[in-house]
């Protein structure tokens, strides 16, 4: 647990879409995640203008990771299921076109700023020890 403690120093939040209210804007609800491995990389482009090679690399660890939702403490795994519409136990793909959008620190914004990235991928990795599984969350 200290290695954990001294490599998962980070926070990320992540925006998942509820729907449109009756105004048509988007609702999300805001996952803060505690003790991760979070990582962004401002890509260049010879255009200039937004940058579409932006990445963000979020490494989420079942057993060492904290995740908070309106200020309520979440189990990991169950919330990252719920986020990504994952099944347990199940390799499945995510709907990317749903815009889930991730931010590399913690937030109490209630919609994604201009700066956040949205979801590309997500992986879950569930095998060796449990102290090891973990979701890597890709963004551009």
């Amino acid at each position: 647990m200290a290695i954990a403690k001294r490599l998962l120093k980070d926070a990320a939040t992540i925006f998942a879409p509820l729907g449109e209210n009756e105004d048509g804007v988007m609702q999300y609800e805001t996952y803060v995640f505690e003790n991760v491995f979070c990582r962004a990389g401002a890509g260049m482009t010879i255009n200039g203008g937004q940058n579409p090679a932006d990445t963000l690399d979020l490494y989420v660890f079942d057993t060492s990771s904290a995740v908070t939702v309106n200020g309520d403490e979440r189990d990991v795994a169950t919330a990252c299921e719920g986020i990504f519409d994952i099944i347990r136990n199940t390799p499945t793909d995510i709907d990317t076109a749903e815009k889930i959008y991730v931010l590399p620190y913690a937030s109490k914004d209630t919609t994604p700023p201009p700066m956040s990235r949205r979801v590309s991928s997500v992986v879950r990795r569930a095998s060796g020890a449990k102290r090891l599984w973990h979701w890597e969350v890709h963004g551009k």
